[in-house]
């Protein structure tokens, strides 16, 4: 026979749910951090009165597995510390959703991290160190109006299909071998 816990708080939604968030948060269900594969994803997750939180994570050939797991590691914190907040926290791969990344001004250097609500056609960029703190801050910014957002046109961001990483280390990528002095001698 399984342990129950009979609930004692209010009975109203917004009370039950505060119980579940709580029971949760003591009992280790993980939240998810998930990678952006598609534009379904995208338009079922990010639907309704949520924030997306999207990071655009280096190549995997620039970082390697491990720092592919560094990155996820700080995006699984900052989704830890801010469960009870309305976030669906997604990443991708530079490049992967360059649409996207340009339409939330993500072209400056990866890491990057953008936020937006689709519903409410706006998005902020986080403009910081790469962080569990830093991030969350930016993101606790958004919900209390103290961080600024920019308008998002409608239509204006693009998710495009994706591959899902394996959780492997890159390909090793076989460079031509070539000589310098060959390429110096030919004349122009």
């Amino acid at each position: 026979m399984r342990d129950h816990t009979t609930y004692q708080g209010p009975r109203e939604a917004a009370g039950i749910i505060e119980y579940t968030l709580d029971w949760l948060e003591r009992h280790g269900a993980a939240p998810e951090v998930n990678q952006l594969l598609s534009p379904e994803t995208y338009e079922e997750e990010c639907a309704g009165p949520v924030i997306c939180v999207l990071a655009a994570l280096p190549h995997l050939l620039d970082t390697g597995k491990k720092g592919r797991e560094d990155y996820l590691a700080v995006l699984m914190e900052v989704a830890q510390k801010n469960r009870k907040a309305p976030f669906r926290l997604f990443w991708s791969e530079a490049g992967a959703q360059s649409a996207a990344e340009e339409a939330l001004g993500l072209t400056f250097g990866f890491p990057a991290v953008a936020a937006l609500s689709k519903d409410k056609h706006v998005f902020a960029t986080f403009k910081g160190a790469f962080h569990a703190a830093s991030i969350s801050s930016f993101l606790v910014g958004l919900t209390t109006g103290k961080e600024s957002t920019a308008p998002l046109p409608p239509g204006a961001l693009k998710v495009v299909k994706a591959t899902a990483w394996d959780g492997r280390e890159p390909p090793v990528v076989e460079e031509e071998e070539f000589s310098l002095e060959d390429i110096m001698a030919e004349e122009l």
